[in-house]
Protein backbone atom coordinates (compact mmCIF):
# COMPACT_ATOMS: atom_id res chain seq x y z
CA UNK A 1 0.00 0.00 0.00
CA UNK A 2 1.50 3.34 -1.01
CA UNK A 3 1.41 6.43 1.20
CA UNK A 4 -1.59 7.94 -0.61
CA UNK A 5 -3.67 4.82 0.05
CA UNK A 6 -2.63 4.81 3.71
CA UNK A 7 -3.41 8.51 4.09
CA UNK A 8 -6.91 7.94 2.75
CA UNK A 9 -7.62 5.52 5.59
CA UNK A 10 -6.29 8.01 8.18
CA UNK A 11 -8.10 11.05 6.80
CA UNK A 12 -11.44 9.29 6.29
CA UNK A 13 -11.86 8.78 10.05
CA UNK A 14 -14.66 11.04 11.25
CA UNK A 15 -13.54 14.06 13.30
CA UNK A 16 -9.88 13.13 13.04
CA UNK A 17 -7.24 15.73 13.95
CA UNK A 18 -3.82 16.64 12.63
CA UNK A 19 -2.24 15.28 15.84
CA UNK A 20 -3.91 11.88 15.37
CA UNK A 21 -2.97 11.69 11.69
CA UNK A 22 0.68 12.65 12.28
CA UNK A 23 1.05 10.27 15.23
CA UNK A 24 -0.38 7.49 13.05
CA UNK A 25 1.99 8.46 10.25
CA UNK A 26 4.98 8.48 12.61
CA UNK A 27 4.09 5.09 14.11
CA UNK A 28 3.67 3.59 10.64
CA UNK A 29 7.21 4.46 9.56
CA UNK A 30 8.67 1.36 11.23
CA UNK A 31 6.53 -1.02 9.21
CA UNK A 32 5.52 0.85 6.07
CA UNK A 33 6.85 -0.19 2.69
CA UNK A 34 6.62 3.46 1.61
CA UNK A 35 9.89 4.32 3.35
CA UNK A 36 12.95 3.67 1.20
CA UNK A 37 15.47 1.21 2.69
CA UNK A 38 18.20 3.85 2.78
CA UNK A 39 16.07 6.12 5.02
CA UNK A 40 16.50 5.36 8.73
CA UNK A 41 13.10 4.95 10.42
CA UNK A 42 14.29 6.51 13.70
CA UNK A 43 15.51 9.63 11.93
CA UNK A 44 12.28 9.72 9.95
CA UNK A 45 10.28 9.69 13.19
CA UNK A 46 12.37 12.61 14.47
CA UNK A 47 11.50 14.59 11.32
CA UNK A 48 7.78 14.01 11.89
CA UNK A 49 8.11 15.03 15.54
CA UNK A 50 9.92 18.20 14.49
CA UNK A 51 7.06 19.09 12.13
CA UNK A 52 4.53 18.38 14.89
CA UNK A 53 6.36 20.69 17.29
CA UNK A 54 6.27 23.48 14.69
CA UNK A 55 2.59 22.92 13.91
CA UNK A 56 1.76 23.16 17.63
CA UNK A 57 3.61 26.49 17.73
CA UNK A 58 1.78 27.80 14.64
CA UNK A 59 -1.68 26.90 15.90
CA UNK A 60 -1.09 27.94 19.53
CA UNK A 61 0.35 31.28 18.38
CA UNK A 62 -2.62 31.87 16.09
CA UNK A 63 -5.10 31.04 18.85
CA UNK A 64 -3.29 33.50 21.14
CA UNK A 65 -3.63 36.28 18.56
CA UNK A 66 0.10 36.21 17.73
CA UNK A 67 -0.36 35.81 13.97
CA UNK A 68 3.13 37.16 13.13
CA UNK A 69 4.66 34.48 15.36
CA UNK A 70 2.55 31.85 13.59
CA UNK A 71 3.79 33.06 10.18
CA UNK A 72 7.42 33.16 11.34
CA UNK A 73 7.20 29.54 12.50
CA UNK A 74 5.55 28.57 9.21
CA UNK A 75 8.44 30.14 7.31
CA UNK A 76 10.84 27.95 9.30
CA UNK A 77 8.78 24.92 8.24
CA UNK A 78 9.21 26.02 4.61
CA UNK A 79 12.92 26.75 4.87
CA UNK A 80 13.55 24.42 1.94
CA UNK A 81 11.45 25.03 -1.17
CA UNK A 82 9.58 22.18 -2.80
CA UNK A 83 8.15 23.23 -6.10
CA UNK A 84 7.80 21.97 -9.63
CA UNK A 85 7.75 23.76 -12.96
CA UNK A 86 4.62 23.20 -15.07
CA UNK A 87 5.34 23.65 -18.78
CA UNK A 88 3.63 25.91 -21.28
CA UNK A 89 0.36 24.58 -22.77
CA UNK A 90 -0.53 22.42 -19.76
CA UNK A 91 -4.35 22.18 -19.45
CA UNK A 92 -6.43 23.00 -16.37
CA UNK A 93 -10.15 23.35 -15.74
CA UNK A 94 -12.51 25.51 -13.75
CA UNK A 95 -16.22 25.09 -12.94
CA UNK A 96 -19.02 27.17 -11.49
CA UNK A 97 -22.44 25.95 -10.43
CA UNK A 98 -25.37 27.57 -12.22
CA UNK A 99 -29.01 26.84 -11.43
CA UNK A 100 -30.44 29.04 -14.21
CA UNK A 101 -29.31 27.00 -17.20
CA UNK A 102 -27.61 30.05 -18.72
CA UNK A 103 -23.88 30.37 -19.36
CA UNK A 104 -21.66 32.82 -17.51
CA UNK A 105 -19.69 35.44 -19.40
CA UNK A 106 -16.13 34.39 -20.15
CA UNK A 107 -14.54 36.81 -17.65
CA UNK A 108 -16.85 35.47 -14.93
CA UNK A 109 -14.92 32.19 -15.12
CA UNK A 110 -11.72 33.84 -13.90
CA UNK A 111 -11.10 34.90 -10.29
CA UNK A 112 -13.50 37.17 -8.37
CA UNK A 113 -12.76 40.78 -9.50
CA UNK A 114 -10.85 43.10 -7.17
CA UNK A 115 -13.85 45.40 -6.78
CA UNK A 116 -15.81 42.43 -5.37
CA UNK A 117 -13.30 41.37 -2.72
CA UNK A 118 -16.17 41.35 -0.25
CA UNK A 119 -17.33 38.09 -1.85
CA UNK A 120 -14.04 36.29 -1.15
CA UNK A 121 -14.29 34.03 1.88
CA UNK A 122 -11.90 31.61 3.55
CA UNK A 123 -10.87 28.46 1.72
CA UNK A 124 -8.35 25.82 2.76
CA UNK A 125 -5.36 27.85 1.59
CA UNK A 126 -6.74 31.28 0.73
CA UNK A 127 -7.83 34.03 3.11
CA UNK A 128 -10.82 36.37 3.09
CA UNK A 129 -10.52 39.33 0.76
CA UNK A 130 -7.73 37.93 -1.42
CA UNK A 131 -9.11 36.78 -4.80
CA UNK A 132 -7.44 33.61 -6.05
CA UNK A 133 -7.73 31.57 -9.20
CA UNK A 134 -8.72 28.02 -8.26
CA UNK A 135 -8.20 25.45 -11.03
CA UNK A 136 -8.45 21.67 -11.22
CA UNK A 137 -6.78 18.87 -13.09
CA UNK A 138 -10.14 17.76 -14.54
CA UNK A 139 -13.76 18.92 -14.80
CA UNK A 140 -14.58 16.09 -12.40
CA UNK A 141 -12.43 17.33 -9.51
CA UNK A 142 -13.81 20.86 -10.03
CA UNK A 143 -17.37 19.51 -9.76
CA UNK A 144 -16.52 17.60 -6.58
CA UNK A 145 -14.99 20.75 -5.06
CA UNK A 146 -18.27 22.58 -5.70
CA UNK A 147 -20.20 19.96 -3.74
CA UNK A 148 -21.71 18.14 -6.74
CA UNK A 149 -24.07 20.81 -8.15
CA UNK A 150 -26.48 20.05 -11.02
CA UNK A 151 -24.03 18.73 -13.61
CA UNK A 152 -26.25 19.47 -16.58
CA UNK A 153 -26.14 23.21 -15.83
CA UNK A 154 -22.69 23.46 -14.30
CA UNK A 155 -20.41 25.79 -16.32
CA UNK A 156 -16.91 24.60 -17.27
CA UNK A 157 -13.98 26.48 -18.82
CA UNK A 158 -10.63 25.18 -19.98
CA UNK A 159 -7.35 26.91 -19.13
CA UNK A 160 -3.82 26.41 -20.40
CA UNK A 161 -0.53 27.97 -19.43
CA UNK A 162 0.97 30.60 -21.74
CA UNK A 163 4.33 30.19 -20.02
CA UNK A 164 5.96 27.95 -17.45
CA UNK A 165 4.40 28.38 -14.00
CA UNK A 166 5.73 27.22 -10.65
CA UNK A 167 3.66 25.44 -8.04
CA UNK A 168 4.64 24.48 -4.52
CA UNK A 169 4.03 20.77 -4.44
CA UNK A 170 1.59 19.82 -1.69
CA UNK A 171 0.58 16.59 -3.39
CA UNK A 172 1.34 13.68 -1.10
CA UNK A 173 4.21 11.53 -2.45
CA UNK A 174 3.64 7.82 -2.94
CA UNK A 175 7.06 6.91 -1.55
CA UNK A 176 9.44 8.47 0.97
CA UNK A 177 12.89 8.44 -0.59
CA UNK A 178 14.59 10.87 1.78
CA UNK A 179 14.17 12.56 5.16
CA UNK A 180 13.05 15.65 3.27
CA UNK A 181 10.23 13.58 1.71
CA UNK A 182 9.20 12.51 5.22
CA UNK A 183 9.16 16.11 6.45
CA UNK A 184 7.22 17.27 3.39
CA UNK A 185 4.67 14.44 3.76
CA UNK A 186 4.11 15.31 7.43
CA UNK A 187 3.44 18.96 6.56
CA UNK A 188 1.11 17.98 3.70
CA UNK A 189 -0.86 15.64 5.96
CA UNK A 190 -1.23 18.37 8.58
CA UNK A 191 -2.59 20.69 5.84
CA UNK A 192 -5.08 18.07 4.58
CA UNK A 193 -7.31 17.50 7.60
CA UNK A 194 -11.02 17.54 6.64
CA UNK A 195 -13.03 20.43 8.07
CA UNK A 196 -16.72 20.79 8.87
CA UNK A 197 -18.20 22.98 6.14
CA UNK A 198 -20.80 24.32 8.59
CA UNK A 199 -18.16 25.91 10.82
CA UNK A 200 -17.50 29.61 10.22
CA UNK A 201 -13.99 29.32 11.66
CA UNK A 202 -12.08 26.17 10.76
CA UNK A 203 -9.11 25.22 12.92
CA UNK A 204 -7.99 22.86 10.15
CA UNK A 205 -7.38 25.86 7.86
CA UNK A 206 -4.95 27.71 10.17
CA UNK A 207 -1.83 25.88 8.99
CA UNK A 208 -2.54 25.80 5.22
CA UNK A 209 -3.52 29.48 5.27
CA UNK A 210 -0.30 30.36 7.10
CA UNK A 211 1.60 28.30 4.51
CA UNK A 212 -0.06 30.21 1.67
CA UNK A 213 0.67 33.59 3.25
CA UNK A 214 4.29 32.61 3.96
CA UNK A 215 4.75 31.56 0.32
CA UNK A 216 3.26 34.84 -0.91
CA UNK A 217 5.64 36.81 1.34
CA UNK A 218 8.61 34.96 -0.18
CA UNK A 219 7.75 36.57 -3.51
CA UNK A 220 8.05 40.15 -2.34
CA UNK A 221 11.41 41.77 -3.05
CA UNK A 222 12.73 43.12 0.27
CA UNK A 223 9.20 42.79 1.63
CA UNK A 224 7.92 45.69 -0.51
CA UNK A 225 7.60 45.06 -4.27
CA UNK A 226 5.89 41.93 -5.56
CA UNK A 227 8.02 39.95 -8.01
CA UNK A 228 5.96 39.40 -11.18
CA UNK A 229 8.75 37.74 -13.15
CA UNK A 230 7.17 34.31 -12.77
CA UNK A 231 3.79 32.86 -11.84
CA UNK A 232 3.49 30.75 -8.69
CA UNK A 233 0.82 28.83 -6.83
CA UNK A 234 0.16 25.68 -4.82
CA UNK A 235 -1.11 22.30 -5.94
CA UNK A 236 -2.63 19.62 -3.71
CA UNK A 237 -4.84 16.55 -3.91
CA UNK A 238 -8.50 17.26 -3.29
CA UNK A 239 -9.35 16.47 0.33
CA UNK A 240 -12.59 14.99 -1.03
CA UNK A 241 -10.42 12.32 -2.62
CA UNK A 242 -8.15 11.86 0.39
CA UNK A 243 -11.11 11.25 2.69
CA UNK A 244 -12.66 8.75 0.27
CA UNK A 245 -15.59 10.80 -1.04
CA UNK A 246 -14.67 10.82 -4.75
CA UNK A 247 -16.03 7.36 -5.44
CA UNK A 248 -17.52 7.87 -8.89
CA UNK A 249 -14.45 6.56 -10.75
CA UNK A 250 -11.67 4.14 -9.82
CA UNK A 251 -8.44 6.08 -10.38
CA UNK A 252 -5.25 4.03 -10.54
CA UNK A 253 -2.94 5.54 -7.90
CA UNK A 254 0.09 4.20 -9.77
CA UNK A 255 -0.93 6.07 -12.93
CA UNK A 256 0.38 9.64 -12.88
CA UNK A 257 -1.86 10.84 -15.71
CA UNK A 258 -4.94 9.49 -13.93
CA UNK A 259 -3.94 10.98 -10.58
CA UNK A 260 -3.35 14.40 -12.15
CA UNK A 261 -7.14 14.61 -12.54
CA UNK A 262 -7.54 14.72 -8.74
CA UNK A 263 -5.32 17.76 -8.18
CA UNK A 264 -6.38 21.28 -7.22
CA UNK A 265 -4.36 24.41 -7.96
CA UNK A 266 -4.53 27.85 -6.36
CA UNK A 267 -2.88 30.96 -7.81
CA UNK A 268 -3.04 34.23 -5.81
CA UNK A 269 -4.06 37.36 -7.72
CA UNK A 270 -1.60 39.80 -6.22
CA UNK A 271 -2.31 43.38 -7.36
CA UNK A 272 -2.82 46.88 -6.06
CA UNK A 273 -5.62 47.43 -8.60
CA UNK A 274 -9.03 48.33 -7.20
CA UNK A 275 -11.10 46.68 -9.92
CA UNK A 276 -10.98 44.13 -12.71
CA UNK A 277 -8.84 41.01 -12.98
CA UNK A 278 -5.19 40.30 -12.31
CA UNK A 279 -3.03 41.26 -15.31
CA UNK A 280 -0.37 39.07 -13.75
CA UNK A 281 -2.58 35.95 -14.03
CA UNK A 282 -4.19 36.94 -17.34
CA UNK A 283 -0.67 36.97 -18.78
CA UNK A 284 -0.11 33.41 -17.62
CA UNK A 285 -3.30 31.69 -18.75
CA UNK A 286 -5.34 31.38 -21.91
CA UNK A 287 -8.90 30.25 -21.21
CA UNK A 288 -12.14 29.42 -22.99
CA UNK A 289 -15.67 30.72 -22.72
CA UNK A 290 -17.74 28.38 -20.54
CA UNK A 291 -19.75 25.42 -21.77
CA UNK A 292 -22.25 23.19 -20.00
CA UNK A 293 -23.30 19.61 -20.62
CA UNK A 294 -26.88 20.77 -21.15
CA UNK A 295 -25.93 23.25 -23.88
CA UNK A 296 -23.54 20.86 -25.61
CA UNK A 297 -26.03 17.95 -25.66
CA UNK A 298 -28.82 20.19 -27.00
CA UNK A 299 -26.59 21.32 -29.88
CA UNK A 300 -25.34 17.79 -30.59
CA UNK A 301 -27.47 14.83 -29.56
CA UNK A 302 -24.44 12.54 -29.85
CA UNK A 303 -22.40 14.62 -27.40
CA UNK A 304 -21.08 12.55 -24.53
CA UNK A 305 -21.76 9.18 -26.13
CA UNK A 306 -18.56 7.30 -25.33
CA UNK A 307 -16.75 4.80 -27.48
CA UNK A 308 -13.98 3.61 -25.20
CA UNK A 309 -13.46 1.14 -22.38
CA UNK A 310 -12.12 3.89 -20.11
CA UNK A 311 -15.00 4.77 -17.77
CA UNK A 312 -13.82 8.34 -17.19
CA UNK A 313 -13.17 9.09 -20.88
CA UNK A 314 -16.63 7.71 -21.74
CA UNK A 315 -18.35 9.76 -19.03
CA UNK A 316 -19.99 13.17 -19.16
CA UNK A 317 -16.88 14.59 -17.50
CA UNK A 318 -14.70 13.04 -20.17
CA UNK A 319 -16.90 14.56 -22.88
CA UNK A 320 -16.63 18.03 -21.32
CA UNK A 321 -12.88 17.64 -20.91
CA UNK A 322 -12.46 16.56 -24.53
CA UNK A 323 -14.50 19.51 -25.79
CA UNK A 324 -12.46 22.00 -23.77
CA UNK A 325 -9.16 20.38 -24.69
CA UNK A 326 -10.12 20.59 -28.36
CA UNK A 327 -10.87 24.31 -28.01
CA UNK A 328 -7.55 24.83 -26.21
CA UNK A 329 -5.68 22.79 -28.81
CA UNK A 330 -4.34 20.35 -26.20
CA UNK A 331 -4.43 16.60 -26.73
CA UNK A 332 -5.94 14.33 -24.10
CA UNK A 333 -2.84 12.38 -23.09
CA UNK A 334 0.51 14.13 -23.00
CA UNK A 335 3.74 12.66 -21.75
CA UNK A 336 4.63 15.85 -19.91
CA UNK A 337 1.51 15.54 -17.75
CA UNK A 338 3.53 13.02 -15.77
CA UNK A 339 5.72 15.95 -14.72
CA UNK A 340 2.79 17.11 -12.65
CA UNK A 341 3.00 14.19 -10.29
CA UNK A 342 6.44 12.65 -10.42
CA UNK A 343 9.03 15.43 -10.80
CA UNK A 344 10.22 17.93 -8.23
CA UNK A 345 12.68 20.63 -9.17
CA UNK A 346 15.91 20.82 -7.23
CA UNK A 347 16.31 24.54 -7.90
CA UNK A 348 15.21 27.48 -5.86
CA UNK A 349 12.96 30.32 -6.92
Amino acid sequence: MNLISQAKTWLSVKNTSWETVLYTFMNSLKDTNCLAKEVDAKNAEKEVQSVMDSVYTVIDSYHAGKVINALDETKRLLIKDFYISIPKDTPFFRARGNETGFLYKKNEMFHIPFDKRYLVGNQRFSISGLPCLYLGGSPYVCWEELGRPDYQKCNHSGFKTNEAVYVYDFCLPKELKSLFDVRRAALILACSIPADAKHVFKDEYILPQCVFQAIIEKHYNNGECFNEDYIFGIRYYSTHYLKGEMDMFAFDEDNNEAMSKLVNYIFPSISDDYSGLSKYLLRAFEYTAPISYMHMSIKDTSFGIGGTDDEYVSSSFGAIEDALRKELGVERIREDLCILLCKASGGKL
